[in-house]
């Protein structure tokens, strides 16, 4: 297998696993608000904690920076940048993320409109006050924190996960300045936009918090590509760390209450990018693996899709079971997000089968 060939095939298997690690983060299990009242599930048994941030915190927190440093390489890959490439590309992501962008988010304000229904204003109670003007409406497309929220921070769609594709769609637009910058100051660059992910730097000019993520790894994935550097070749050479990872994920999770966590947490997505692309190459190189076409084409369906129900789903059986054990609690946790991801891919089979249009608009033609 030729070097490109593997990079393909490695870019390609990812796509699952990674959405599979942004539902995992969505999975909020530790604090649980039902109809207004707070329950505390890692107050009660504290050992769940652990669970709870190794499985929704620290294994999964590789999952966005990969996607933007292969959405960033992938961008400048194998072209030689100009303004003809410039506004075909343009035009292309106008189709692969625009449109369900801003499908997928009128479609969560649609059931924001039915949490709002006087008839399930039990259910919702936060909601109960809560008014809708224009320019409310118009920030469910770009950055609104919704009284419900689940979780948390500043600066993202309705849709929450789609903060993703916001991100990108500027990143294209800017991509002609990325380009000139990443072209003339090399390193210089990725160091200032390392530093400013590392510290969060962004939340002192009111940058969205997640975008401290957007503005690091989309530019380190197009420096690799501008200059022609092939990152898994580059994984390979530094496999040790894939090693080093399974303890750094361990004392991650076990320090994730302290204060210094934040130097631990980061250097551990930095090496667990390289452990996921060196394993997965490695796993495909010996034939150990193969990509499943039905998972790579359903993955932006599952990640556009799990947010909107999910949690609502999380709370309806926590109200139903009543759990009682720290072991009802560990099922629930862990029940939600894999019977979510099956229902969505259901869902997106049906979709490609009886309206193939239909799917194709929503997952961009993916």
């Amino acid at each position: 297998m030729t070097n490109d060939k593997l990079l393909s095939q490695t870019i390609s298997f990812l796509r699952f696993p990674l959405i599979v690690g942004v539902v995992l983060i969505h999975n909020k299990m530790g604090v649980v608000n039902i109809q207004g009242s707070v329950v505390n599930f890692g107050e009660w048994w504290p050992w769940l904690n652990y669970i709870f941030d190794f499985f929704s915190n620290v294994l999964p927190s590789v999952s966005v920076p990969l996607f933007f440093f292969i959405s960033g390489y992938l961008f400048f890959y194998n072209i030689d940048f100009d303004k003809s490439v410039y506004i075909r590309k343009l035009k292309s992501r106008r189709r692969t993320l625009l449109v369900p962008y801003l499908i997928w988010n009128f479609i969560g304000f649609l059931i924001l409109l039915t949490q709002m229904h006087p008839r399930f204003s039990s259910l919702f109670p936060m909601l109960r006050d809560y008014r809708i003007d224009i320019s409310e409406f118009l920030s469910y497309f770009w950055a609104k924190d919704l009284p419900m929220d689940p979780i948390g921070g500043k600066g993202h769609p309705i849709d929450q996960p789609l903060w993703f594709v916001r991100d990108l769609m500027l990143f294209v637009v800017a991509s002609p300045v990325v380009y000139w910058i990443t072209k003339k100051t090399k390193m210089v660059f990725l160091i200032l936009m390392g530093l400013v992910w590392f510290f969060q730097l962004g939340d002192y000019v009111n940058l969205p918090h997640n975008s401290n993520q957007s503005v690091f790894f989309l530019p380190l994935g197009a420096y690799f590509s501008i200059n022609r550097i092939n990152f898994v070749e580059t994984a390979d050479k530094a496999k040790w760390l894939a090693l080093a990872y399974p303890l750094l994920a361990f004392v991650d999770t076990i320090t994730s209450r302290t204060n210094y966590n934040f130097w631990i947490h980061n250097c551990g997505i930095l090496i667990g990018m390289i452990s996921a692309v060196y394993v997965v190459s490695y796993l495909l190189k010996k034939n150990k693996v193969k990509i499943n076409v039905f998972l790579r084409d359903a993955s932006f369906f599952v990640f556009a899709a799990h947010y909107l129900f999910m949690s609502k789903y999380m709370k309806a059986l926590v109200m139903i079971i009543l759990p009682k054990s720290p072991f009802v609690v560990l099922f629930i946790y862990l029940f939600v997000p894999i019977t979510t991801i099956l229902f969505c891919l259901a869902m997106f089979g049906i979709l490609r089968k009886w309206f193939p249009k239909m799917a194709k608009i929503l997952t961009g033609g993916r």
